[in-house]
């Protein structure tokens, strides 16, 4: 994984392992790059979030989300909504066990719950720059398996369901 100056300049190496890595985001601080790696030893492989300092140094294991693919820190934050579930490959039209789903929790993971149950995949979510709404990406028609009265500060939207492909 590599990062580079937004004015272009020479890429620099963070990680250095054989294994994917696959950046995810960044802290809220901005100092620190989040990715996932399939560094895992288990087997089926298991999905680690980590750490790298982008001006380069040492890994940390990011505890707390476990087997996330994908987390979101709110702007403000008090949240974190990330990507948790089986599905290692997508189709469109998959209905199944190997899905993901999106779960909110605290910004250390604990108080984790279940945010959507489509047996679709709901995937890649993102905060609004106040903080107040959570927008992903599914193929389902509305995030209606969402109770209000459950998380009454958010106000969840999709912004992007896929358009029938022309053959």
């Amino acid at each position: 994984m590599f990062v580079v100056p937004v004015v272009g300049g020479k890429p620099k190496r963070l990680t250095f392992d054989s294994a994917a890595d696959v950046p995810i985001g960044w802290t809220n601080d901005g100092k620190s790059v989040i990715f996932a790696s399939g560094r895992s030893t288990d087997y089926p492989g298991d999905l680690t979030l980590l750490t790298v300092p982008a001006d380069g140094g040492a890994e940390t294991k990011y505890t707390g989300f476990y087997e996330a693919k994908d987390v979101q820190f709110s702007p403000t934050g008090d949240r974190a909504a990330f990507v948790r579930g089986q599905g290692l490959w997508s189709r469109r039209g998959y209905r199944g066990s190997s899905n993901d789903d999106i779960y909110l929790s605290k910004p250390d993971g604990a108080e984790t719950k279940l945010l959507t149950t489509f047996d679709g995949n709901d995937t890649a979510p993102m905060w609004s720059a106040d903080g107040k709404r959570l927008f992903y990406v599914t193929e389902n028609g509305s995030p209606g398996s969402v109770p209000p009265s459950q998380y009454r500060s958010i106000r969840i939207q999709v912004i992007s369901r896929p358009r029938r492909m022309l053959s």
